[in-house]
């Protein structure tokens, strides 16, 4: 984890893919399905794995700040966009939103791991990662977009004169399809 506390979006991903890789383990080892697995899965670790890995309260807890973080991150998304982007992402974050909240109870997870319900434990861990995953996808691909624009915006600012930089983009456009629009250069 990062020194500020905060997971990545890669770290949350990370957790939740340790977390069901260790049910999965040992729920072919309780039923003496080790190798069925690993061809079902070709999940290599599953067969090189030396000492018995179990799903711990440790795991559990890491796996509740995962998803604690990554509802801070869609908080953040939602500030930015209130804040910096007036807005004009609410259907976006909206749909952020609704994915996170598919993200069930994680709580009933770690009940599930300490009563020894392995079946369960792996069943709830894929119906949560689904969720996770979308999420972190859905938050990635509008933190490229937004960091898109933004290089975009930079690269169209060079060589504009310090009134144009007061205009909207709409305004500029409506400049430049006029051939009203000069650079400092004056072309």
């Amino acid at each position: 984890m990062r020194s500020d506390d905060k997971m990545t979006l890669s770290e949350i991903t990370r957790i939740c893919t340790v977390s069901y890789a260790k049910t999965l383990r040992q729920c072919a080892i309780s039923q003496n399905r080790l190798v069925e697995t690993f061809l079902e899965t070709r999940d290599l670790a599953l067969l090189l794995e030396e000492e018995e890995v179990a799903f711990t309260d440790d795991d559990a807890n890491a796996l509740k700040a995962a998803v604690e973080d990554l509802k801070q991150k869609v908080g953040d998304v939602k500030k930015l966009n209130d804040s910096a982007l007036g807005g004009k992402m609410k259907g976006s974050v909206s749909a952020i939103e609704g994915l996170m909240g598919d993200i069930p109870d994680v709580s009933k997870i770690a009940s599930l791991a300490t009563a020894g319900e392995g079946e369960k434990l792996k069943a709830a861990l894929e119906e949560l990662n689904e969720p996770i995953n979308k999420v972190g996808e859905a938050i990635a691909i509008m933190t490229q977009a937004l960091q898109d624009v933004g290089q975009n915006i930079a690269a169209a600012a060079k060589g504009i004169t310090d009134e144009q930089k007061k205009m909207t983009v709409g305004e500029l456009s409506e400049k430049a399809k006029n051939k009203e629009l000069k650079s400092e250069d004056g072309k």
